[in-house]
């Protein structure tokens, strides 16, 4: 949500870069896309969401347990 995303920016020390949103929803992504942070789509289900043209996720998972991996991985390549 938009809220979400300008409360991060507030958070001290955080920036946009650093940040990864992580949803189940086109919304989430696309708002993560307009605040400038990664996002993380979690596909619950055997259905993937729709996700219009131009809003492509850093990273696709079936659960949050598989982020523990992705996001190590981020942080030590500085991204």
């Amino acid at each position: 949500s938009p809220t979400m995303m300008a409360s991060c920016a507030l958070t001290p020390g955080v920036r946009a870069q650093e940040a990864i949103m992580v949803g189940d929803s086109e919304l989430d992504i696309e708002g993560a896309r307009r605040a400038g942070v990664r996002a993380a789509l979690v596909v619950r289900g055997p259905e993937s969401p729709h996700l219009p043209g131009g809003v492509v996720p850093d990273l696709i998972v079936g659960g949050l347990v598989e982020l523990k991996g992705p996001i190590a991985s981020m942080v030590l390549r500085g991204l």
